[in-house]
This record gives C-alpha cells, sequence and structure tokens, in this order.
C-alpha cells in the first residue's frame, strides 16, 4: 500500500515536470529564427534607355518551407543614391519579387547603377533578414536631343521662328523633352542689342517644333541673326544628350519707291534746334539788310532832289 502511494505520488511529479517542460520547449523553438537568402535570379547587366522601363527578378528562399507573402517584403537600395529606391516589394507564393522603377522617382541618370536587394522579415515570422551578396546592374542609356532653329516667312511683316528637337527623345517617347528656349534676334554683325529676346517654357505635350512669332519692330531691306539655346528640365538634364542648335539668319524684304517717300523723317532734336537757330539768324538778316537797302534809297532820292532856296526881298 505504501509502496503503491511512493509510485502514484512520483507519476503526478512527473507529470507535472512534463507540463512544465512543454511550454518552455515551445518558447524555445519560437525563439529561433530560420535563415534565409535573397538572390538575383539573372546576373546580367539590364539595359535600358533613360525613363525606360526595366524589371528584375529577385528570389527569397529558406531551407525549408518557401518564403510567402506574410512573410516579409523587400526593399530595393541603389550604390549612390541616399536612402531606398524602393520600398515594401510584396512577395509572391513562391518567393519572387520583381523591380522596376518605382513611381513617383526620379528616373535613374544615365550610366551604370548596382542595385543590392534587402529580405525585411514581418513580426512574427521566424525569419531572419538577409541581403544579396552580389549586387545587380542597370546600365541606362542617356537618349538624345538635336536642336535645330530656322526663319519661316522671312518675306512677310511678321516673321516667326521655329525651334525643333530631333534624336532619339522624340523617336522613343513621342513627347517634346522639357525645358525653356532662349531665342534672341540681332541685326547682322552683333555689335547692336538684340531687337527681340524671348524665353519660351516647353513641356512635353509641346509641338515640335515650337513656332515663336517675332515680334519685335523690323526694319526693311536689313539682315538679322538668330540665335537659340534650349536648356532641358533638371528632372531630364542626367538622362539628355543635347546638342545646341546653329544660329541662322535671314533679310526682311527692301523698301518699294512709294514706301520709301511715305517713310517719315527722323531728325534728332540737335538738328532740329540747329535749323531753328538759323532760321532765325536768317530772319533777322533779312530784315537787317531791309532796313539798311531802305535807308539807302532814302540818302539817294534826298540827294538827287533840287536844295530849296530862299526867297529874295
Amino acid at each position: 500500500m505504501l509502496l503503491s502511494k511512493r509510485i502514484a505520488a512520483v507519476l503526478v511529479g512527473l507529470t507535472v515536470l512534463a507540463g512544465v517542460a512543454m511550454p518552455v520547449a515551445a518558447a524555445g523553438a519560437a525563439g529561433v529564427t530560420q535563415a534565409t537568402t535573397i538572390t538575383f535570379v539573372d546576373q546580367a547587366p539590364v539595359k535600358a534607355g533613360f525613363g525606360g522601363d526595366w524589371s528584375i527578378q529577385v528570389k527569397v528562399a529558406t531551407a525549408g518551407d518557401s518564403v510567402t507573402t506574410q512573410d516579409g517584403t523587400v526593399d530595393i537600395t541603389v550604390k549612390g543614391l541616399a536612402g531606398n529606391y524602393a520600398t515594401g516589394l510584396p512577395i509572391s507564393g513562391d518567393g519572387d519579387v520583381y523591380v522596376s522603377p518605382p513611381d513617383g522617382k526620379p528616373a535613374l541618370a544615365a550610366g551604370t547603377h548596382q542595385l543590392t536587394a534587402f529580405f525585411r522579415p514581418a513580426a512574427g515570422s521566424g525569419l531572419a533578414a538577409s541581403h544579396t551578396a552580389a549586387p545587380a546592374t542597370v546600365s541606362v542609356v542617356a537618349l538624345t536631343a538635336d536642336a535645330t532653329v530656322a526663319v519661316r516667312g522671312a518675306s512677310s511683316k511678321t516673321p516667326a521662328v521655329a525651334l525643333g528637337l530631333s534624336g532619339t527623345w522624340a523617336s522613343t517617347t513621342k513627347t517634346s523633352p522639357p525645358g525653356v528656349w532662349t531665342v534672341d534676334v540681332t541685326p547682322k554683325g552683333g555689335k547692336a542689342k538684340p531687337i527681340y529676346h524671348s524665353t519660351i517654357s516647353q513641356t512635353t505635350a509641346t509641338t515640335n517644333p515650337l513656332t515663336v512669332p517675332i515680334t519685335g519692330e523690323l526694319d526693311r531691306g536689313v539682315t538679322y541673326d538668330v540665335t537659340a539655346t534650349f536648356v532641358p528640365s533638371s528632372t531630364i538634364a542626367a538622362g539628355l544628350t543635347l546638342t545646341q542648335a546653329q544660329s541662322t539668319s535671314f533679310s526682311t524684304p527692301a523698301m518699294s519707291l512709294t514706301e520709301s517717300i511715305a517713310q517719315p523723317i527722323t531728325v534728332p532734336p540737335f538738328v532740329s534746334v540747329l535749323a531753328l537757330v538759323l532760321l532765325v539768324g536768317f530772319v533777322v538778316a533779312v530784315c537787317l539788310l531791309g532796313a539798311r537797302l531802305a535807308a539807302r534809297r532814302k540818302a539817294t532820292r534826298a540827294e538827287a532832289s533840287p536844295a530849296a532856296t530862299e526867297p529874295v526881298d
């Protein structure tokens, strides 16, 4: 009887110990994190034009089960750029992540860029963080823009400057590169001040070529030089190879005889004052000469008259 009680006490003690040991073991298992690996699937460099689309595949895995959407997300950094290039990219059911240019971020500049991927495990996933051992390479090719300037309607009263941009930007994006044009129209020789100067903003929706009327006053029968410079927007300058336009010239038609006669004569102020002084001097001289001639005629008549005699008593 006593032995039976001792055996029962031992069994109860073992049961209690087992009940305590099980949650401790479970807690220890929960505290262990499982290692992960993250790699770029294709190590070959990706090539794209500036502002164009590209895609890189990333794989997240563990030694056991595959990583799923609930297990975490992936961040991407670019060497030389501050902060994350892409944040919180979702993981598909088989551990795949696809990286492409994120919305709201400036396009990568022309050149070669190295990307690193980071696995950010979700809380409670039991997975360890990891990052790619070797970077992926994205090679961005600059687009080109060749500026041109021409004059339309040179023989009309209101000629216009046509500003164009050709090259791979126009052929690839089917838009105009955003930026600012500066146009100057100067009498040939460049010594005089421009008779027309203007800055014109251009957007991606601007018609190519952009036509700008010359609103300055042009003289007839004169040759003018036209220069135009384009400065691209800062958002695309890092991915655009620009060739500036060469200057051009045009000549306005000469005046006809009728137009020349009808043309008002502009006299400088000092010439008008000089003419007035000469006119006043001439009038005074004429008056003095007239007075002198009148006095001389009077004297001549007096000399010609017979002398008056006194009567004789």
